[in-house]
């Protein structure tokens, strides 16, 4: 799966990292450097240009001006660094942490309608407010609970196997958004184990998430 914005943001980042390794290089008058990088567990001193970890220009250049701070505070443009990089972060750290949306899905219309070819299910998709109690169907104009609607649909893939990606693209889908450091706490402790697996992919039950939201406790 790709996320457009995401790729998006990601050749914005890649751009401005890079252009300001070259603008510090430039200043200094050395050349752009060609950053070697080692393996994790490499044993012994690296050398000068060396660093542990995996390739990657985009992260190359962003450890690279983590180790030369001196050099950019002292360049007459370090504001504007300190400006265009502190957008970039901001701008991944929304991308990352989604506003929460005022409308949470409610699943297909459950009503009944009868037509020529018999009796149906109406199925359109419903949304609701986050403070309605009641919604109107848009097409058979039947009213429904919200809060039955959406337990009605938790039920429904309460015990899907889902994957660690999918799980948190179902919760926030049904608007009850679970920070990640608890969803992650969760993992680490046990409390949210594996069901199953997908491939390779550890599966859970949202059920599961469920059960573990429903304890206030357990939500930090």
């Amino acid at each position: 799966m790709v996320h457009l914005d995401a790729s998006k943001l990601l050749d914005q980042v890649h751009a401005t990292l890079i252009r300001w390794v070259q603008g510090i290089c430039e200043t200094r008058g050395i050349d752009c450097p060609a950053l070697r990088f080692y393996p994790r567990d490499f044993i012994g001193p690296l050398p000068p240009d060396g660093y542990r970890g995996h390739a990657g220009d985009t992260r190359s250049a962003a450890i690279w001006l983590a180790k030369h701070v001196n050099a950019i505070a002292c360049d007459e443009s370090a504001g504007m660094c300190y400006r265009e990089i502190k957008d970039v972060i901001d701008a991944i750290e929304r991308m990352i942490n989604r506003p929460e949306s005022d409308y949470v899905t409610c699943g297909p219309c459950p009503a009944m309608l009868a037509d020529n070819y018999g009796q149906r299910k109406c199925n359109t998709a419903l949304t609701a407010a986050r403070d309605d109690a009641e919604i109107q169907c848009p097409e058979c104009g039947t009213t429904h609970n919200v809060e039955q609607l959406r337990r009605h649909l938790w039920t429904g893939v309460d015990k899907w196997l889902l994957t660690y990606y999918e799980l948190k693209l179902v919760i926030a889908a049904y608007g009850d958004p679970i920070p990640e450091r608890t969803l992650r706490h969760w993992r680490a402790t046990d409390k949210l184990k594996p069901r199953g697996y997908r491939g390779e992919s550890p599966a859970y039950w949202l059920a599961d998430v469920h059960e573990l939201r429903n304890d206030k406790a357990e939500v930090a």
